[in-house]
């Protein structure tokens, strides 16, 4: 991931690119259509700019724990700005973070103990609702979600993919889906992909514009069976 393009603090030069991957460990038959990211379902989009709080669900991700011990969170406020910061954990209890928040684009494991790595689900709230989650032992988020800095340039959509990993025989509908601040989500593109599981990924070239502070997400429409998907997309000037 191109930090100076993800920022939209530093001039970018056409080699960068942010590469967004997501995963949904349970897309259900039942619940379509299902977002790409670690909670499963559509992605709750906060609606207001407003206090977030983290958890971890194990007790050793703590400051001086064995596990994960301080979290670099990365999002915009409500000007689409980017806030970042870097908050310590305290096992099951929730922290407070410093900073308000309207968007969450990703969240690291920036310092560890013996373990090395988180060994809970680390989640990120805002207003009470988990907008963010680190899967246990996975060290970073996976979801293929983002929002593009207002102060950042206007990119392209190089490349989107997708793959299953379990073991069920499915076909999926794919889609990916962008919208402007205060308007109506709209399809960039869709595709099918057909085929047994475990499946290799499939790439797209894609080439549409996105501009600043734009929301992006990759979505399972339908899918002929109860299975995990992998998903993403790739940006660039």
């Amino acid at each position: 991931m191109s930090h100076n393009i993800l920022d939209g603090l530093y001039a970018a030069t056409p080699d960068q690119a942010i590469t967004v991957s997501g995963i949904n460990p349970s897309v259900q038959t039942a619940s379509l259509p299902e977002d790409i990211w670690e909670n499963g379902n559509q992605y709750p989009w906060p609606a207001a700019f407003g206090p977030a709080s983290i958890v971890s669900s194990n007790a050793n991700d703590t400051a001086g724990g064995t596990g994960a011990r301080a979290i670099l969170v990365n999002g915009l406020n409500d000007q689409g700005i980017p806030v970042s910061e870097t908050i310590a954990l305290n096992g099951t209890s929730l922290v407070p973070l410093v900073n308000a928040y309207f968007r969450i684009n990703s969240m690291q494991v920036v310092d560890a103990g013996s373990n090395e790595i988180n060994f809970g689900n680390i989640d990120l709230a805002i207003f009470g609702t988990t907008v963010a989650r680190i899967f246990g032992n996975a060290g970073r988020t996976q979801m293929a979600v983002f929002t593009t800095p207002a102060n950042g340039p206007t990119l392209r959509c190089k490349a989107i993919w997708t793959s299953t990993y379990n073991d069920a025989a499915t076909n999926l509908r794919m889609t990916l889906l962008t919208r402007k601040q205060n308007q109506a989500f709209m399809r960039e593109t869709f595709f099918n992909y057909f085929g047994p599981s475990p499946a290799p990924q499939l790439l797209y070239p894609a080439g549409f514009v996105i501009e600043p502070f734009t929301d992006i997400v990759m979505r399972c429409l339908n899918s002929t069976a109860d299975v995990g998907i992998y998903a993403g997309f790739e940006l660039t000037l």
